[in-house]
């Protein structure tokens, strides 16, 4: 269980949240339950979790791909 920073954007404004998860594709999910949000909702759109040095460039969800 780490520390990630997750930077999101969320019905247009930019916003973070820290949460304690074991990987980012968790991180994003906890931070999609506190805003009540379901996996394939675009509501969110997720820039960057940072864990430790480590800075992973989401820009759109780990959960589910544009393609």
């Amino acid at each position: 269980m780490k520390k990630h920073l997750v930077k999101f954007k969320i019905n247009g404004k930019t916003k973070q949240r820290t949460v304690v998860a074991n990987d980012i594709y968790e991180a994003e999910r906890l931070v999609r339950k506190e805003f009540g949000l379901s996996d394939m909702s675009r509501m969110l759109y997720v820039k960057t979790i940072k864990c430790g040095r480590y800075e992973y460039q989401v820009f759109g969800s780990t959960l589910y791909s544009e393609f």
